[in-house]
């Protein structure tokens, strides 16, 4: 519906161009009111455009909205400063959606005017451990967002960072070896670098099998550090897998060493002059970019930084051409934004394509009290453990109830609970709740029309379910524009809000009056197919009974 408001809007903008001269186009916006007085839709366009102009908003509203004439609409208000309200025509509404209902499935798959080639990274977790659940929260909107942006026929590519270089899987190694000899009744002293889970009692079990002797050894601890990270990165392709999220590739840091691309990326920094020496370490000239201080690519003793890998990483990615590229990362890594775009930019490539989202922590609650430890992991909750307790519909689509930059409280039970508190339960219900009424209407021998026929909805409530349709699009498009998965998940609630009001107070089957029944069958049978297709886009099923 935004789209169809825009070409009205740019029509009169076009017209006013051959009066006026100004740019074009202009950027404006569109919005649903949160106050049904203030119409259906509003636009602060005559605000904008009274700026470019040098005139009096409320002028400029007067200048659009004269000799608009359009079926679509009953009523145009200009109010407050300049802002023009519309408000829809209920019978043009009905009309043009049962004009839609023929290739609705069309309607519920817009496609974006500009399709895009874009590159998205998420979850990206060290596998030194089994997944935790602030790593399910980015998965979740990771893989929801990637799953929208297909959708809008946008080009999509899922990469996992696998960070499986440096000290922490060198500790990952010292681990296991020590946990195998405690195993073998050895006393052992664990340094405050190693890990501690239980999960690497599973491990050392195993690694156990596979060598004759434990003498600590660098070789040794190479082994087993790539033992277990094959073990752990298994665990986490499973996990994820049973979350409903795959990805096209993982991509390996040890690889980018192995095949020089993190020598290569400092050479090539080297050429354009943006390293140094100093005190035997080599520097990134990162204030010369965004960075508030220089870092370093290589230490003294020769080793490189994680920085530099990371470099190197996002070099590889952009050679690759990708219109945008998004990294999903956890709000511990703030800092890291800068120093990234440094690099970007310093070697070239436009920085602005990198869009990086950061994923606030979840805090878990189970009888209203913080649930923070975990046996298997030793000091966080797997994403495992909830996973098997809440199951994946659930857990999927509370991670989608906030934005994905405000902190999420998990609540066990209330996620558990198979009533209206509980959103996912209370959406899903509203698709099992159309089927049923569905399946009632056939076994009274009313047959399901197979033309959409709405002319007989007339309540309130209908107009604002229509106009809720009619929407969907518009939201597929906000996620878009703002790259925020939630903003779906919150079209779903708020239109299962109204729905559940509906249902409750009023009958969907009366054989008395068949046009009406057919009327209130065929908006059932259009509000199934979208709440179908959203929760689809968000991982999530739909069951035809509850």
């Amino acid at each position: 519906m935004k789209s169809i408001l825009k070409d009205i809007i740019n029509i009169k903008l076009e017209d006013l161009r051959s009066t006026y001269d100004f740019e074009y186009p202009i950027f404006y916006e569109i919005e649903i009111p949160k106050k049904k007085e203030f119409g259906d839709y509003s636009t602060n366009v005559a605000l904008i455009l009274s700026k470019i102009l040098k005139k009096n908003p409320r002028e400029i509203a007067n200048l659009i909205v004269s000799d608009l004439k359009s079926d679509l609409f009953c009523k145009i208000d200009i109010a407050g400063p300049g802002f023009i309200n519309f408000f829809l025509n209920h019978v043009t509404m009905k009309k043009m959606l049962e004009d839609l209902s023929s290739d609705f499935d069309t309607f519920l798959s817009p496609k974006s005017p500009k399709r895009r080639r874009i590159f998205i990274e998420y979850v990206s977790a060290n596998p030194t451990g089994p997944l935790h659940v602030g790593h399910g929260r980015g998965a979740c909107i990771g893989s929801s967002l990637s799953n929208i942006l297909r959708e809008l026929g946008h080009e999509v590519y899922e990469e996992f960072y696998v960070n499986d270089a440096g000290t922490q899987i060198k500790n990952l190694g010292l681990s296991i070896i020590l946990k195998a000899k405690e195993l073998k009744g050895e006393r052992v002293e664990y340094t405050n670098d190693c890990y501690r889970g239980e999960y690497l009692t599973d491990i050392a079990s195993e690694f156990i099998k596979n060598v004759d002797n434990l003498e600590l050894s660098d070789d040794l601890v190479n082994r087993a550090s790539l033992f277990g990270k094959r073990i752990i990165l298994n665990w986490i392709v499973r996990d994820l897998e049973d979350f409903g999220v795959t990805f096209d590739n993982f991509q390996s840091e040890l690889e980018l060493y192995k095949k020089g691309y993190v020598d290569e990326c400092i050479r090539e920094m080297q050429k354009r002059g943006i390293v140094y020496e100093k005190d035997g370490a080599v520097w990134f000239k990162s204030t010369e970019f965004y960075d508030d201080k220089d870092r370093v690519l290589v230490k003294e003793n020769g080793d490189k930084t994680y920085f530099a890998s990371d470099i190197a990483y996002h070099k590889l990615k952009f050679e690759k051409g990708y219109d945008l590229y998004i990294n999903i990362w956890g709000a511990d890594h703030h800092g890291y934004v800068p120093r990234v775009k440094s690099a970007i930019k310093a070697l070239g490539y436009d920085e602005n394509k990198l869009n990086i989202l950061m994923v606030q922590m979840v805090s878990l609650y189970r009888d209203k009290k913080p649930v923070t430890m975990s046996k298997r992991s030793g000091d966080f909750v797997t994403l495992r453990e909830v996973l098997d307790e809440v199951g994946k519909e659930p857990m999927r689509f509370t991670f989608l109830t906030r934005k994905h930059d405000s902190p999420l409280d998990f609540d066990i039970d209330l996620v558990k609970q198979k009533t209206s508190d509980n959103p996912v339960f209370y959406v899903q219900y509203m698709f099992a709740r159309i089927n049923s009424v569905l399946k009632v209407a056939t076994e009274r021998g009313i047959k399901i029309p197979d033309k959409i026929r709405l002319n007989k909805l007339c309540l309130e409530e209908e107009k604002e379910l229509i106009k809720q349709l009619f929407a969907f699009p518009d939201v597929l498009f906000d996620v878009e524009y703002f790259l925020e998965p939630h903003l779906l998940a919150y079209y779903l609630i708020n239109l299962a809000q109204t729905f559940h009001s509906y249902y409750n107070a009023h009958r969907f089957i009366n054989e008395n009056d068949l046009e009406l029944t057919n009327s209130r069958i065929s908006l059932l049978i259009l509000l199934q197919k979208v709440i179908k297709k959203g929760l689809s886009l968000l991982g999530i099923d739909s069951p035809e009974r509850m």
